[in-house]
């Protein structure tokens, strides 16, 4: 299986098509969160949204402390900040950018992001990117 993360939006906004998997984000986000703190933004495993634990994982007052961890959403113009500053980082050759290893790919990701986050802000919409499986060799969304 492969992860990836793909945006979900609130209120759903249907014409905010990601045409990726997200998996490139995955599995380079170490080097774009290096990248991002080099370019002085917020990394982009923050909007990754987070499983809630199972109940018996933590007491009640645990899991009431920590429930917004898991249910956050974020403005569209936030990602779009890191989007662009990523994408400018990548293009400008900045710190951390030797880390990747398929810039081609995370920056069709990161363009296929923040296409999705510009449709999502003119909406007015919030998001998050939810983590996503696909088996092994089976194409990515058209």
């Amino acid at each position: 299986m492969r992860t990836g993360v793909v945006p979900v939006f609130y209120p759903d906004v249907p014409a905010a098509v990601f045409r990726s998997d997200g998996a490139t984000l995955v599995a380079e986000s170490a080097a774009l969160d290096h990248i991002a703190e080099s370019a002085r933004t917020f990394p982009i495993s923050m909007f990754w949204h987070r499983e809630e634990p199972p109940e018996w994982y933590y007491s009640a007052d645990e899991l009431a402390e920590a429930r917004p961890l898991w249910v956050e959403w974020f403005p569209a113009s936030d990602g779009l900040v890191v989007t662009t500053d990523l994408l400018g980082a990548i293009g400008a050759g900045g710190e951390g950018v030797h880390l990747l290893g398929d810039v081609r790919q995370v920056v069709r990701e990161l363009q296929e992001l923040d296409t999705c986050l510009r449709v999502a802000y003119a909406s007015g919409a919030n998001f998050r990117l939810q983590l996503s499986q696909r088996p092994e060799g089976a194409e990515p969304p058209p």
